[in-house]
């Protein structure tokens, strides 16, 4: 199976860190059997984006009309992935009916591809930031969801409920900001009685809370059955000497609802493994386990 790898947001190159980053996380996936091709532009640094938005679309078409790709992967995340949305072409991504792979800023494209297509994409690990690290769980976890294979695990080893004992439903989201990015828009998706994913990172506490009372103003919350907290990585909640408790303020924030929610460790950007959790993929949740499944 061969990976297209493309560098839909920020580039990989900003850093000699990061670079190196991408260069294990190469191995990491050659190790697991997979052959890989970069995109004409995949190394380069323009500023905040690897490239023109022209050439990073140009990137990504390319690699859907491959023949020779099975699975496109971002390098790295970012913030203007959503550069790309009005100048994507949703007919040859579905034509291709490839999955894309990726987290954090890839979040805008997941679900704005599954949103047009209806195809399943995951949200997964990437070449600089995921794959680095060769972490078992991360690379066992792809292999299933790339493979259309079910995923379970003991609730005791994934997390614990914050609200409720089960949960069952479809599954969209990923980053929080970047799933924020697509309310209102054409590319938003389809809450009603979905299952909501998200994870955030370096965010001021005040920050976090203007972006969830942004879900419920726009009617998220009264749309979904179930939600999915991930990893909460360094969010600042030092409010000039005013300490905040960030799962209290979620659960007081979520106090009114009654959808169920789970909280995990398995899925963000300071967490040791990134499992991959299908975008339009399902989940079943109990005290005992949790089923994910493409």
């Amino acid at each position: 199976m061969k990976i297209g790898i493309i560098s839909p947001s920020a580039p990989f190159t900003h850093t000699k860190e990061r670079e190196e980053q991408f260069k294990q996380g190469l191995k990491t996936i050659e190790s697991l059997g997979f052959s890989y091709t970069l995109s004409p532009h995949a190394k380069n640094f323009l500023n905040y984006a690897s490239d023109t938005t022209k050439n990073r679309l140009e990137d990504i078409h390319r690699m859907y009309e491959d023949s020779s790709v099975d699975v496109i992967m971002a390098s790295n995340g970012g913030r203007c992935a959503g550069n790309l949305l009005s100048g994507l072409d949703f007919d040859l991504i579905k034509k291709s009916n490839k999955v894309l792979v990726g987290f954090s800023d890839i979040t805008v494209l997941l679900n704005a591809v599954y949103k047009k297509t209806k195809i399943t994409q995951i949200h997964g690990p990437m070449i600089a930031w995921g794959f680095h690290k060769n972490d078992k769980l991360t690379n066992e976890s792809f292999k299933k969801a790339i493979n259309k294979k079910e995923q379970v695990f003991l609730q005791s080893e994934f997390g614990s409920f914050l609200k409720g004992s089960s949960m069952e439903g479809v599954l969209v989201g990923g980053s929080l900001a970047s799933s924020q990015v697509l309310l209102g828009t054409s590319y938003e998706p389809d809450w009603e009685g979905k299952i909501f994913f998200w994870e955030d990172t370096e965010e001021m506490i005040n920050n976090l809370d203007r972006m969830l009372t942004h879900f419920k103003n726009a009617e998220v919350w009264s749309k979904i059955n179930g939600m999915m907290i991930g990893n909460l990585y360094n969010i600042k909640n030092d409010y000039y000497g005013k300490k905040v408790d960030v799962l209290e303020m979620i659960k007081e924030h979520f106090s009114e609802y009654d959808f169920p929610i789970v909280k995990t460790e398995l899925f963000g950007h300071g967490c040791s493994s990134n499992i991959s959790i299908p975008v339009g993929g399902s989940i079943k949740a109990s005290e005992e386990k949790v089923i994910i499944s493409v």
